[in-house]
């Protein structure tokens, strides 16, 4: 019996001390949890600015994404409607391309024609001449 009595006894008097570190063992139990606390708050506070953050990067990325589509879509238009204008500029020059061609032709003609005409009449001043000459000597 003396072994618990004794036992009982130390207890009692370390009962001060374990009291005191039941307290700060409490203390610190409730510093933990306000730590834990702040920081759970403080990580809901960061992830909501992370996800602000990220969703208006995607926005301005979106919205830049949209302008680069429109724009592309735009020149495409642009580049059809001048596909079609240089195909009918195309078909305008090949025109005065051929219209050229044809008076240059007729003028080629036409030169040629003075041509013959002037040695026809060349010829017919020479047979004239001829005819004049024998004629004059009946």
């Amino acid at each position: 019996m003396v072994g618990i009595y004794s036992s009982i006894h130390s207890l009692s008097n370390l009962c001060p001390f374990y009291t005191m570190l039941t307290l700060i063992y409490k203390e610190y139990q409730n510093v933990k949890s306000q730590r834990k606390a702040q920081l759970e708050s403080k990580k809901q506070v960061m992830l909501t600015s992370i996800n602000q953050v990220s969703n208006e990067l995607l926005a301005k990325i979106d919205e830049n994404v949209s302008k680069a589509y429109i724009n592309q879509h735009r020149l495409n238009s642009e580049f059809k409607e001048l596909v079609s204008q240089l195909h009918i500029y195309q078909n305008h020059v090949n025109l005065w391309l051929k219209m050229v061609t044809d008076i240059r032709s007729s003028l080629k003609e036409l030169g040629d024609v003075e041509c013959w005409s002037m040695k026809m009449e060349e010829d017919a001043m020479l047979i004239d001449h001829c005819l004049q000459s024998v004629l004059s000597r009946y």
